[in-house]
């Protein structure tokens, strides 16, 4: 299917040991500009998801500026 061409997906590997992150790096790869990968190194739960959050927030913010 095809990303909207206002729309941009971030996904989060959390460490996960199959090969999620490589799929993850191919699809980058197809559409950089719609794409964007974050690989962690293990699973850190709520805090891992608070961190992307709270990251993404402040890059919005300083780019509005």
């Amino acid at each position: 299917q095809k990303i909207a061409s206002d729309s941009f997906i971030l996904f989060v590997n959390d460490g996960s040991k199959d090969n999620t992150y490589q799929e993850l790096k191919s699809l980058f790869k197809a559409h950089s500009d719609k794409v964007s990968v974050v690989n962690l190194s293990r699973n850190f739960g709520n805090f891992g998801y608070y961190f992307i959050t709270f990251s993404l927030f402040l890059f919005a913010f300083t780019t509005l500026e």
